[in-house]
């Protein structure tokens, strides 16, 4: 039993690592992010914490948060809404886009 753990402990470990790497990345992603938001005399102006976590979310699943935060310590001074230019275009990453037809058409 003892072997079968530390071949399932080898295999993970990548695993674990690249998630525990993932989150600090995150983390400091949102803390540059955090002081983005405000509320502007016009609504469309105002960036929220929901807007912040949408942009994560995004970065996240499209596997571009480094380059956000690269980007974000370069540019301080851009407006949050810039920086949803850095998200590509079309599906994400192993998103097959399956979800997004409509019954008639599978």
């Amino acid at each position: 039993m003892q072997e079968k753990n530390t071949e399932l402990y080898s295999f993970l470990t990548p695993y674990v690592h690249e998630a525990e790497r993932k989150n600090e990345s995150v983390k400091e992603l949102y803390s540059l992010l955090k002081p983005y938001v405000h509320e502007a005399e016009r609504k469309n102006d105002s960036v929220t914490e929901e807007n912040v976590e949408g942009l994560i979310l995004l970065a996240d699943g499209y596997g571009v948060v480094e380059e956000i935060i690269d980007y974000v310590k370069e540019h301080p001074e851009d407006d949050f809404w810039s920086f949803l230019r850095l998200i590509p275009e079309g599906l994400a990453p192993g998103d097959d886009g399956a979800d997004l037809l409509d019954d008639d058409d599978e």
